[in-house]
């Protein structure tokens, strides 16, 4: 059996100010390649922090995290910074898109940062993305004259770009119409099953959650299912 992409040990969480509270604690789980999994939970629950750690954004933390087999608790800033642009997207609420820029110049970004191709190569690629994800039409356009559910699909087509082993979201429809939500969603699945991509998603959304293979549910910064 292949090792799971995400595997945790006894994980915890402290914040220290403005008095010591325990957001994370004991988490152990795994995320395997092609999994659908959504994250679930009253706020404060400590969803949000889970993801930041498990996306190593947030390395001040107890218990083990091994990603793909590797143990990461000793790995330096520089190689976990190395290992978010290779192998892990993200899709935030907010699209963080940078609104000077083309479509087409924000979904590159990423690959351009991690200089693994030439830039005819990039543009190549990010072009098919946006072309599957029917974003082609406004390629060209400045991310500032897009509707919102416009820029949050160009946001996917950014995480998309470095062909990440999983792609991690924190609320991604959060900030959106229920029809965008729902094109997020589909989006979301059609990467999932046509092309085995594994998500792990942060959401407040029901309807979302209970579509996803599998629900990690926390309370009080405990897993509970």
């Amino acid at each position: 059996m292949p090792l799971p992409i995400l595997q945790t040990f006894h994980l915890n969480k402290f914040y220290h100010k403005p008095v010591e509270f325990q957001a994370l604690k004991d988490i152990t789980l795994e995320i395997h390649e092609g999994e659908f999994i959504a994250i679930v939970g009253p706020s404060g629950s400590g969803k949000s922090t889970l993801l930041y750690v498990l996306s190593t954004m947030d390395t001040d933390y107890t218990g083990e995290i091994y990603f793909a087999g590797e143990l990461l608790k000793n790995k330096s800033a520089r190689d976990l910074a190395q290992l978010r642009n290779e192998h892990i997207g993200f899709v935030f609420q907010f699209h963080y898109l940078l609104p000077e820029f083309t479509v087409l110049e924000n979904v590159m970004l990423p690959a351009l940062k991690l200089n693994h191709s030439l830039k005819q190569e990039i543009e190549k690629e990010a072009l098919n993305i946006l072309e599957m994800l029917n974003l082609s039409g406004i390629a060209y356009k400045k991310a500032n004259q897009l509707s919102g559910g416009q820029q949050q699909r160009v946001a996917i087509a950014r995480a998309l770009i470095n062909k990440p082993k999983i792609i991690m979201g924190d609320e991604p429809t959060g900030n959106l119409d229920s029809k965008n939500a729902t094109l997020v969603y589909q989006i979301f699945r059609e990467l999932n099953q046509k092309q085995g991509q594994t998500f792990l998603i942060v959401t407040h959304d029901n309807h979302f959650a209970a579509q996803a293979d599998k629900i990690i549910t926390l309370k009080d910064g405990c897993i509970i299912n």
